[in-house]
């Protein structure tokens, strides 16, 4: 069976951590402390992100949010940092991820790969019609995929996987 490692990690969306800042004399925290603060939470998880950017600082007021993002492995992730809490110049924020389709490209890159390695046979290229969608669903607090949908893709990558041994 052909498995998408690595890609797996954009299928979900997850909370990376609860975060406390002191914003100093202002009401804001800056956004490079918020992409820092970002990228610090994504190495504790072992996740190895470039780029993290952010448009704006977040603004120190419970609910506010500031949608940021970072790449893994080429492919663009959002993080979104969202304030709970302000306590003086203690702002606590909490930081969760979500997935944007993978470009079509990107995916036919890795499924060539994929199937290159799984196979032990040279593959020219792969093509994908369109963007891969996250697909996300929510069991109790925990997100992930069906059963149906792994087997799903399982069934359509041991296909391509197929059409590519023979």
């Amino acid at each position: 069976m052909i498995t998408l490692a690595g890609l797996g990690r954009f299928f979900a969306s997850s909370a990376v951590g609860l975060v406390f800042l002191t914003a100093a004399c202002s009401e804001v925290v800056a956004k490079d402390n918020v992409a820092k603060t970002i990228m610090d939470q994504l190495q504790k998880q072992s996740i190895d992100a470039q780029n993290v950017t952010c448009p704006t600082d977040l603004q120190a007021i419970t609910g506010q949010t500031v949608r940021c993002s970072f790449t893994v492995d080429g492919q663009p992730v959002d993080a979104i940092a969202t304030v709970t809490s302000v306590d003086g110049s203690n702002v606590k924020y909490d930081i969760t991820t979500e997935a944007r389709p993978i470009a079509k490209d990107l995916l036919a890159r890795k499924i060539t790969e994929q199937v290159a390695q799984q196979a032990k046979l040279p593959v020219n290229s792969a093509t994908c019609d369109a963007d891969l969608q996250p697909m996300v669903k929510l069991h109790g607090t925990a997100f992930g995929l069906t059963e149906e949908d792994l087997t799903t893709a399982a069934k359509q990558y041991n296909e391509l996987l197929t059409s590519y041994a023979a």
